[in-house]
């Protein structure tokens, strides 16, 4: 999950006060997004590809390219357990659409939970192009 602040400021603040909170009981991880970033793993964020999550058994490929109708590719992953499927756009700039309008988003069956495909900046977990600068890390 990401999070977006009105203000650097605002984003230390928080990052400073929910260092040692759990949710649930569970503890979560709080960073920064760049060269703030406190993690000493690099991770990428690909500007061009969203995770679409909580997907039923019964989705195709022909559902989410109806549901992204400007995708380059889609895909839905082997895993059958995971739930997950992965859009290409060909621009950043439909990415972004896309990903606005998905809130609140159905597939058959249930909502599902949209977001940019975060990744290792040279590894192709996802059958997905290898890039090899990361468009930026987080």
């Amino acid at each position: 999950m990401y999070v977006e602040f009105k203000s650097e400021a605002q984003a230390e603040r928080y990052y400073t006060e929910f260092q040692s909170k759990t949710i649930n009981g569970q503890s979560f991880v709080l960073d920064f997004v760049g060269d703030k970033s406190k993690k000493p793993e690099e991770k990428c964020v690909f500007r061009t590809s969203l995770k679409v999550d909580g997907l039923d058994s019964s989705v195709t490929k022909e559902d989410l390219k109806s549901a992204f109708p400007t995708a380059r590719r889609v895909k839905i992953s082997s895993n059958l357990r995971s739930g997950s499927g992965f859009v290409l756009f060909k621009t950043i700039d439909l990415a972004k659409a896309a990903y606005e309008n998905a809130v609140n988003l159905k597939l058959p069956g249930r909502r599902v939970t949209v977001n940019y495909l975060v990744g290792r900046s040279n590894k192709d977990r996802y059958g997905l192009k290898k890039r090899k600068k990361p468009i930026f890390t987080v």
